[in-house]
């Protein structure tokens, strides 16, 4: 039986209620942001995520009337938003520095240019995946497909997922025709699914794997999937065959944001 132990630190990372272990570990990754530029006639806003590595991902561009002025190119945070990150301690944007000089208005809010520090900690990070590749069976005694797991301090929102025939198209011969998923607490099941599809909530189940990087099970396929809330706790993700017939599968486990 194959059976992998992840511990989640849950550091790095702005979590709405819930206490850390320590104030460090509240060191943001990344933050919003935003810059303003003005390629034609009009000034175009760039919403998006600032990390410690001084990389801006835009996430979305949207048109507005103002002029940017200083702000013109430069990464930028409201002023309020600043404010509010320095509240949750000396740690929280300690991967982040705000150059001195004036605040800078757009339309008249008041923002700071902020950029990575030089001295940015990568090493109080998350895992994010956990994944790993076996022989799926009927039942536990003929050795299933296992993935262990650990939340710690907070409670955290997970996908799990157990796949077989969406293994195919990625060259996975042999795979699993129809995995069945059930996740354990303490050796009681909690929850369980034979066909993502049929779940309620597939439709966000497929849009977070997505959000996450996952790649897509096939519309109406036989994988199983799972996305819940779990209290800190240690866990086990379980996959067997529904039908009985073995095969290759593949059991994940996604933090989801």
């Amino acid at each position: 039986m194959k059976k992998i132990q992840l511990t989640l630190r849950l550091t790095g990372l702005l979590l709405a209620g819930g206490a850390f272990a320590s104030a460090e570990s509240l060191r943001l990754k990344e933050i919003p942001a935003v810059r303003f530029t003005r390629p034609a006639e009009q000034t175009v806003i760039e919403r998006g995520i600032l990390n410690a590595a001084g990389t801006f991902r835009v996430t979305s561009t949207n048109p507005i009337a103002h002029d940017p002025g200083a702000a013109r190119d430069k990464v930028v945070i409201h002023t309020e938003a600043w404010f509010a990150y320095l509240d949750l301690g000396e740690w929280a944007l300690a991967n982040f520095v705000r150059p001195t000089g004036n605040p800078l208005t757009v339309g008249g809010l008041i923002y700071y240019e902020v950029g990575a520090a030089k001295n940015a900690r990568f090493d109080l990070g998350d895992v994010v995946n956990l994944s790993t590749r076996g022989q799926v069976s009927a039942n536990a005694a003929d050795g299933s497909l296992v993935g262990g797991f650990v939340i710690r301090e907070q409670a955290r929102r997970v996908l799990i997922r157990a796949a077989g025939p969406s293994l195919t198209p990625h060259g996975v011969a042999g795979a699993v025709a129809d995995p069945y998923l059930t996740l354990y607490h303490q050796g009681l099941p909690l929850y369980f699914n034979g066909d993502w599809g049929n779940r309620p909530d597939a439709a966000e189940i497929a849009a977070k794997a997505a959000e996450l990087g996952a790649f897509p099970f096939n519309a109406g396929s036989k994988d199983a999937a799972l996305l819940v809330e779990l209290p800190p706790g240690a866990y086990t993700a379980q996959v067997t065959t529904e039908t009985g017939a073995p095969g290759i599968g593949l059991v994940e486990v996604y933090i989801v944001p």
